[in-house]
């Protein structure tokens, strides 16, 4: 008896934890996507090229042309200007702390890869003498993470 009660909270603990390391990893693969996208509406704002964005944020054509069709759609549902952002709020349910933490792994994770696409984006930006004025702009990184990726180059 005691033996199963062991051998069961042990299979929830691993359900548990494989739940939670599947969570950061679709995390920071969705924060990578997304950078990616923001990166590329930032260089598209900026007239660059198709060729360039797409060798800097390893976007496809097919997925450049589909963000230049939202920009327009969500340009001319804009008023004022800015961004059209769609926030998901998960209610947390009663008793199920574990999906708050998978919740929270994932969202850190998320960050994470952004971080990450931001950074390979200023790296491939440098690559091609992209002036450190449009990095700045486009990825969002600050000027010292902006050095930091330089010395790397070199």
């Amino acid at each position: 008896m005691m033996a199963e009660l062991f051998d069961e909270n042990l299979l929830r603990k691993e359900d548990d934890i494989a739940s939670r390391e599947e969570a950061r990893n679709e995390g920071i693969a969705e924060g990578r996507y997304e950078e990616k996208k923001e990166t590329t509406i930032n260089m598209l704002n900026l007239n660059l090229s198709d060729e360039t964005i797409s060798q800097c944020t390893g976007l496809s054509y097919e997925e450049i042309a589909s963000l230049k069709k939202t920009q327009l759609i969500n340009s001319k549902a804009l008023t004022g200007g800015g961004k059209v952002m769609q926030y998901i709020v998960d209610e947390p349910i009663e008793g199920y702390d574990i999906l708050a933490t998978i919740r929270e792994s994932k969202l850190r994770a998320e960050r994470k890869g952004e971080r990450k696409a931001k950074k390979k984006a200023a790296l491939n930006m440098l690559k091609y003498n992209i002036s450190d004025d449009i990095i700045l702009e486009c990825t969002g990184i600050s000027a010292k993470t902006l050095e930091s990726l330089k010395k790397k180059l070199n």
